[in-house]
């Protein structure tokens, strides 16, 4: 996903900048590492369309699964999983819940004119920091709720 703004046009689209809105879009191409895993998985098994035809069993999607996820091995895989869905959700979160006048590189004459905390849905500054949206996440993924 090659989509973003030119480095010297940083220009904001109602309070976000667009290179952060191109880049969620790019986020969103996450599914695409499934298959590497698949592959990844699937590539130890010799011969592994005669297996397939012999057995009468597909050696596609739901069969990678089953492999991840036996043994002990499964535990690794969903830590990592986790690890790596929490940081990707915490970067989404963050970005789309400040403003980019927030930020300190911010130079668009629109954040001086006070409508730019409109856009804020928590009207926090707490959320320009990672750690902040990385606790959020953490804490909705682990069902805990504080509230």
């Amino acid at each position: 996903c090659f989509l973003t703004a030119p480095p010297p046009h940083p220009f904001p689209l109602v309070g976000i900048r667009a290179e952060t809105m191109f880049a969620l879009l790019c986020t969103s191409r996450i599914y695409l590492g499934w298959r590497l895993l698949r592959e990844h998985v699937l590539k130890d098994i010799p011969k592994k369309t005669v297996i397939s035809k012999y057995c009468g069993i597909k050696m596609g999607n739901t069969f990678a699964l089953k492999m991840v996820l036996s043994g002990f091995s499964s535990v690794q895989y969903i830590v990592i999983s986790w690890v790596f869905f929490v940081l990707i959700f915490a970067y989404q979160y963050r970005s789309v819940e400040i403003t980019s006048c927030l930020l300190a590189s911010s130079t668009s004459n629109y954040c001086h004119t006070g409508l730019n905390v409109d856009y804020s849905m928590a009207h926090d500054e707490n959320t320009t920091h990672f750690w902040s949206a990385l606790w959020f996440i953490i804490v909705t993924t682990a069902t805990v709720g504080y509230g």
